[in-house]
């Protein structure tokens, strides 16, 4: 199996929040999520079905291969652990961190991590609430779902872009 590209990785990366966030890994949702035209996304599935990273279902939603789970998983875990470094070590304000993270995740060596993870200590999250490793992850419920006027706590944003953080701020 050929390594991931930067390409493969992104869309990998796109299809672990979207499972992670309960919704249909469609076409349709990757083109959405990413802001692509679906043509794109089609023919880029085309080649992550191929190098074995994905795989279709019957309901023609898409799925990890186990190759595609450790893959996205760690891509997702050196962008989360990132934008904790960059907010706790680095003392980034944490609603500019997300495209930060974007730029620098790739291309972080093995040692650079080990020595990011020494540097935040026992954080376990992201600082939008996701967890760093996988499997840490506490359920909860959206907003939209709580009736008006209960208490709550915000466990994490779902949408980490920078202009909806930065007015969250």
């Amino acid at each position: 199996m050929a390594v991931a590209t930067h390409a493969e990785e992104e869309y990998l990366q796109t299809i672990y929040w979207l499972l992670e966030a309960r919704l249909p890994v469609t076409g349709a949702n990757i083109a959405r999520a990413m802001r692509l035209s679906p043509p794109t996304v089609h023919e880029m599935l085309g080649r992550l079905e191929s190098d074995g990273y994905v795989e279709r279902r019957a309901d023609k939603s898409y799925g990890f291969t186990d190759t595609g789970n450790v893959q996205a998983s760690s891509i997702v875990r050196r962008h989360r652990l990132i934008e904790r470094f960059l907010t706790d070590v680095l003392e980034i304000p944490w609603d500019q961190v997300h495209e930060e993270a974007e730029r620098l995740e790739y291309w972080m060596s093995d040692t650079v991590e080990q020595k990011m993870l020494a540097a935040i200590g026992d954080a376990q999250t992201c600082p939008h609430g996701h967890p760093i490793f996988e499997g840490n992850r506490i359920e909860g419920v959206p907003l939209a779902d709580v009736e008006t006027g209960a208490e709550v706590t915000v466990l994490r944003f779902e949408n980490e872009a920078e202009d909806l953080l930065h007015y969250l701020k």
